[in-house]
């Protein structure tokens, strides 16, 4: 058996407003006296009150998606290019000497950090803000490996570098009796490169970054297979019966329907971590 597992589904995924809460609170700290610098909306910044800052970021996830964010999740942008490009939408950190001592001492308690640059750096948090790994999720990721400890686990995600290596993180510190292997390279490749990624024995990363490809075909062209259509038909290639889906999202779950993987083997994440005794999920921690 083969466990397909939407990798959001191990995880607490915030909703996007607290990533733009944080960069908002950047500009909070960080706008002032910088206006001159400013090529976008100036005038949001003449107003020093949060919620207007709020605004302001919050229109730049809406303006920058098709050009900044899809572009980084199907690894058409690198990392370093991606963090620059944030640099550039909050340009007055350009004329910032130092950070402030607070987030100074935020980034020195940050694992895994990619960036060195202290402004890239504050950049890069405010963007993974949406990754957690909270209490009531915190025993699916053990008890999954040890339900299927034979069985080869593919966690699939349309999702980006940096999202990745804060999960990577999390989990590590809060499974330290599951051995991760070390290194593991979670960079954008210069082409799309469909080797899933193993992170501890029998535990694999395929994501959309990586394959060039999103998890379901409402999510491309006709002419594009799927992530996930590209695993079960051109990867694993084993028989249908032998593939079990468990995911949150309900495209998922409708894909591997189309892909004819029974109904007994496609699970919604609820139901089948429920199955999931706290003995079972204590005992891989």
């Amino acid at each position: 058996m083969a466990v397909i597992v939407n990798l959001s589904t191990i995880l607490t995924l915030r909703p996007d407003s607290t990533s733009i809460d944080k960069f908002a609170k950047i500009c909070d700290s960080y706008a002032h006296g910088c206006l001159s610098g400013l090529r976008h909306a100036s005038s949001f910044f003449k107003n020093p009150v949060h919620q207007v800052n709020y605004a302001w970021v919050k229109l730049q996830y809406r303006l920058k998606f098709n050009e900044l964010i899809k572009p980084y999740e199907q690894g058409l942008i690198t990392t370093p290019q991606f963090l620059q490009n944030l640099k550039s939408i909050f340009n007055f950190l350009d004329d910032v000497e130092e950070l402030n001592a607070e987030d100074k001492q935020m980034l020195k308690e940050q694992a895994n950090l990619f960036s060195t640059d202290p402004k890239l750096a504050l950049l890069e948090t405010a963007w993974t803000e949406t990754i957690g790994i909270e209490e009531e999720h915190a025993a699916r990721f053990p008890g999954l490996i040890e339900k299927n400890k034979d069985e080869p686990i593919y966690l699939i995600s349309n999702t980006n570098e940096l999202y990745v290596r804060k999960i990577i993180a999390l989990l590590k510190q809060q499974n330290p009796s599951i051995k991760f292997f070390d290194p593991i390279d979670l960079s954008v490749k210069a082409e799309s490169d469909t080797t899933p990624i193993e992170i501890a024995k029998n535990v694999f990363l395929c994501l959309s970054y990586r394959y060039g490809k999103f998890k379901t075909e409402d999510q491309h062209p006709p002419t594009t297979m799927s992530l996930m259509k590209h695993l079960v038909t051109q990867q694993l290639r084993l028989p249908l019966e032998q593939v079990e889906v468990i995911s949150q999202f309900p495209g998922d779950l409708a894909e591997a329907s189309a892909l004819q993987i029974s109904d007994w083997n496609i699970h919604t994440d609820t139901d089948y971590f429920a199955s999931i005794s706290p003995r079972q999920s204590m005992a891989a921690q």
